[in-house]
């Protein structure tokens, strides 16, 4: 069983450059100038598809009641009342995120309580909703993986955090820290590759702050790696889901990733020890991933950047090229703009 220590010993300032990028998110989303005002009661509903929508489900596990991830129901924000719409679209303008955005556009301008804006890395769609009285947040575009949840989400913390909807850390440093690996998390990384490869890997999340990191481990696997993978949350587990991994058949096809983003949790530590013991008694290869950090924030990007490397390793041994979500990325963006 693989667990991430409790002490952390950098190998080096930022090997992955992964606390670079953050570090330019955070800027652009302290430099980002929106006359948007939300009310003290209103809702943000964030809409986007892939990692688009897991950026939303970031948002809604910090801000809790303020921030509703449509990921289910796009146009849910139709329905209910005032508010802001942020409609998330990194890689291009695709016809989902347009229509939602103009529907969203559409609304704003019959009713003056609500606003809109969209987060991008396109610049025609950038444009198109300005051109229409959007706000429009530009991030860089071309990134992959976990650095493209960083631009989604780290700007919109910063925007939102000056609207009153959330707090933001009270220290950044705890989150660019975070995200870069330990030498003892990259042993363990490859550690975990090697128990997923030749299995089945089903990755959740223990807590409902580890929820989304679960999905994104889940998006890394299947988009780096070629992997088919299971995701899931507490208190969303089916029954039925865990009784089929518990089968003496299926045990020894799975592996099953446990991620804890809250480490002090009781609730938490009692599921992992209990699946603990339950699947591995069913011959289910079991590892568990706790988050580093002191803001939630952090801790659940200190899950994600373990995911990355993950999946890194697990597309080495499976013989994928672990660039290849980079290139299909850059193709696109060279077919959208």
């Amino acid at each position: 069983m693989a667990v991430l220590k409790e002490t952390r010993q950098l190998a080096e300032p930022d090997p992955t450059g992964y606390a670079k990028s953050c570090r330019e998110a955070v800027a652009i989303g302290r430099g980002f100038d929106t006359h948007i005002t939300v009310g003290s009661r209103s809702k943000v509903y964030v809409c986007g598809l892939g990692a688009s929508a897991i950026a939303g489900d970031v948002l809604q596990a910090l801000a809790r009641k303020r921030v509703i991830s449509c990921r289910s129901d796009a146009t849910r924000f139709a329905h209910d009342g005032t508010g802001l719409v942020v409609v998330i679209s990194y890689e291009g303008d695709t016809k989902e995120s347009r229509a939602c955005l103009e529907l969203a556009m559409r609304l704003q301008s019959r009713d003056a309580s609500r606003s809109c804006m969209c987060v991008t890395g396109n610049l025609d769609l950038a444009e198109h909703a300005r051109s229409r009285g959007a706000s429009a947040l530009v991030v860089p575009p071309g990134y992959a993986r976990g650095r493209k949840l960083a631009y989604l989400v780290l700007p919109l913390v910063g925007v939102l955090s000056r609207l009153g909807v959330l707090e933001a850390p009270a220290s950044w440093d705890d989150l660019y820290s975070a995200v870069t690996p330990s030498a003892q998390e990259c042993e363990d990384a490859a550690g975990i590759a090697a128990k997923i490869r030749g299995r089945y890997p089903a990755v959740y999340g223990t807590d409902k702050a580890a929820g989304p990191a679960a999905m994104m481990w889940g998006l890394l696997l299947r988009e780096v790696a070629g992997l088919r993978t299971w995701t899931g949350a507490v208190p969303d587990l089916l029954h039925d889901e865990v009784c089929t991994f518990s089968d003496q058949v299926t045990g020894p096809m799975t592996c099953a990733v446990l991620l804890t983003a809250n480490a002090h949790g009781r609730r938490a530590a009692a599921f992992s020890a209990a699946w603990v013991r339950e699947l591995g008694a069913s011959g289910v290869a079991v590892a568990e991933v706790r988050a580093w950090g002191e803001s939630q924030l952090a801790r659940l990007f200190s899950l994600v950047q373990v995911g990355e490397q993950v999946a890194e390793h697990v597309a080495v041994a499976r013989g994928v090229d672990p660039s290849r979500a980079e290139a299909v990325l850059r193709s696109y963006k060279r077919s959208s703009c």
